[in-house]
């Protein structure tokens, strides 16, 4: 991370303790630097091997991750393209990596009354009042920072 360097194939090479080695490797939809990317794609793969072999369970001896296809972060090639479909729920447009590094501070509003919820429970919960049309009780909903003066102008 400190030099700016960015990957796209994560590999993941195990060798069991027969001494077979088998190797995978996995495209990410971007290059990454991310510490936690790198390693929900590792764990996969790695799952992969190990439900894929013929001995169960497999005994590892030794296990590696690599990170290649390499690129500076700053070069103009990495501009990414297209999002994914991941992004675009979480509402963070284009920016995966982001969604995956950074903590996920984003309130989720109502589409009705433009509540604000600080995760989708509490957001499922309002839009369930919305819809029945209970009025919301004169605290808050619970997890909100949402004042009572703020309530849903439908409820």
């Amino acid at each position: 991370k400190d030099k700016a360097i960015t990957g796209q194939a994560v590999t993941v090479k195990i060798k069991s303790h027969d001494f077979k080695l088998k190797t995978k490797v996995s495209q990410m939809c971007q290059f990454s630097n991310c510490e936690e990317l790198i390693h929900v794609t590792a764990k996969k793969i790695l799952t992969n091997l190990l439900d894929s072999s013929d001995e169960q369970p497999l005994s590892l001896r030794l296990m590696g991750v690599r990170l290649s296809e390499l690129k500076d972060k700053n070069d103009p090639s990495l501009k990414q393209r297209q999002g994914n479909i991941l992004a675009f729920v979480r509402g963070e447009g284009s920016n995966t990596q982001a969604s995956m590094c950074k903590s996920n501070t984003k309130k989720y509003q109502c589409p009705m009354c433009g509540f604000d919820a600080e995760n989708l429970a509490i957001l499922n919960n309002h839009v369930d009042k919305c819809l029945a049309g209970n009025p919301l009780d004169d605290q808050t909903d619970v997890g909100t920072n949402t004042s009572a003066e703020e309530k849903c102008p439908i409820c």
